[in-house]
């Protein structure tokens, strides 16, 4: 027994230089864990920023292409609009072509038919006056 004992105290700063050495290298090997951990983690959160401004790129990119639809459709709609505008101002100037016409035609007529009037009035006359 007393072999075993001077056996394991001879021992013993070899196993605590074992112990040492095997905990230093647990701590490196968790340094170097925590350090691919954070490396790995920073890697991510640039992805993410990037992934981030990508979306951003492609939402700004979105509206621009969103506004520029609404753009052409509004201006669609106001020649949509104004062409509607001139056919009812064409039409009413049709419109008012045609009664004037009407109006010209009338007039005219009366101007025809009071100078027939005026004429067999004239007539009348000149025949009354032969007569006496």
């Amino acid at each position: 027994a007393k072999i075993k004992e001077i056996t394991i105290r001879g021992l013993e700063p070899q196993i605590q230089g074992i112990l040492k050495k095997g905990k230093e290298d647990l701590k490196r090997a968790e340094e170097r864990h925590q350090a691919v951990q954070e490396a790995q983690r920073k890697e991510h959160l640039t992805m993410l920023e990037q992934a981030k401004l990508a979306a951003t790129e492609d939402g700004k990119r979105q509206g621009r292409e969103e506004a520029r639809r609404k753009s052409e459709e509004v201006e669609r709609r106001a020649k949509d609009i104004e062409a509607t505008g001139m056919m009812r101002v064409l039409e009413e100037r049709s419109k008012m072509d045609r009664e004037f016409a009407e109006e010209k035609s009338r007039l005219q007529q009366a101007v025809i038919a009071e100078r027939q009037k005026s004429a067999e009035a004239i007539l009348q006359k000149a025949e009354e006056f032969r007569v006496q």
